[in-house]
């Protein structure tokens, strides 16, 4: 039943995807326009998608059914080589246009990623993924006349953000994304360091001090527990930007985005489901899942605040609430496999 219950979070941001390709009157463009857009997504509903529209989400079959039902109709923005996806929707992002491809790649991910998790790595990986797979390779492939090649990590660039993404994908499935460990076929030997050094790279980078500095976290994360990078290497940074979200703390479970600013003081004074559920909160509870071996401390932390913020985070939210489905990511995740 874990596997079943915890899969159903791998729909969510699939479903925000499907919405956003398919009516644009589900984007909120500027913030003067947020009333206004908000009143219309009140009345527009998900077109029907056979799969999941008509899928009960009940067994493992039904959300295999339904992740691909999803990740369907992205594929006809796939490039050639599978690394990015340029959806035909007005963003209103901020960052460049590469970035935004390897965005619509890598949020797919979190479903990808949890997918191949329920299933040993030794069992044949569904033909429809495969593409996924090598985009992942070719994405973090610099060689010179790489047309897909994601580009490099800046400072405070939105590759931080995917990142994570990535981080967790290898988390979730190592062996799909790099080949087996210790493996002498040139092919994963190639993928193995450059997907190690892609996600190296956001080491030494300038990160906004915020829920960001979790993508590093678990960047490191993934590169010490799949990539093989030793605990020793990456612990004093890792260490380093766990000390400052730890000072977000502000108890019983809740976490400010950024140091929270005493009442007349410059600063942040965000603390809300975003700080919450899809990022603080949501990557703590990644953490202590993958490096419950490396940093038990630490972990009995994160699971003690993750118990207090429960009894307040529901609250949040109702059956009609446009984050309704947002909920499940934070209290899903632990029974992810």
């Amino acid at each position: 039943m874990a596997k079943t219950n915890g899969a159903r979070n791998i729909l969510i941001l699939c479903n925000e995807f499907h919405v956003n390709t398919q009516s644009s009157q589900t984007i909120v463009t500027s913030p003067q326009h947020y009333r206004s857009n908000q009143q219309i997504n009140s009345r527009v509903t998900m077109p029907p998608l056979a799969g999941f529209s008509d899928n009960h989400l009940v067994t493992h079959a039904d959300l295999i059914t339904a992740v691909h039902s999803l990740l369907q109709p992205l594929t006809k923005y796939q490039s050639p080589n599978g690394a990015r996806i340029r959806l035909p929707v007005s963003t209103a992002t901020h960052f460049d246009e590469t970035a935004a491809q390897l965005e619509g790649f890598a949020r797919p991910l979190w479903a990808i990623g949890a997918l191949l998790a329920s299933q040993s790595p030794d069992e044949k990986i569904d033909s429809r993924l495969e593409g996924w797979i090598k985009g992942f390779a070719v994405g973090c492939d610099p060689s010179e006349g790489n047309e897909e090649y994601w580009g490099d990590v800046q400072d405070i660039d939105q590759r931080m953000v995917e990142v994570e993404i990535l981080a967790y994908a290898l988390l979730a499935a190592p062996t799909a994304f790099l080949g087996p460990e210790g493996s002498k076929d040139e092919y994963d030997i190639k993928r193995r360091s450059d997907i190690t050094r892609y996600l190296q790279s956001v080491n030494g980078k300038a990160f906004p001090q915020n829920n960001w500095l979790w993508f590093r976290v678990m960047a490191n994360l993934a590169l010490v527990k799949s990539c093989g990078v030793p605990y020793d290497e990456l612990k004093e940074s890792m260490d380093t930007d766990l000390k400052v979200l730890d000072g977000f703390y502000a108890g019983e479970g809740w976490a400010s985005d950024g140091k929270w600013a005493a009442e007349g003081q410059e600063g942040g004074r965000q603390m809300d489901y975003y700080s919450g559920s899809f990022a603080i909160q949501f990557s703590q509870l990644c953490y202590v899942k993958y490096a419950r071996d490396l940093d038990p401390e630490r972990v009995a932390v994160f699971e003690e605040r993750a118990r207090k913020f429960a009894l307040d985070f529901w609250r949040y939210f109702d059956a009609e609430g446009e984050y309704y489905f947002v909920l499940i990511g934070f209290f899903n995740f632990p029974l992810i496999k």
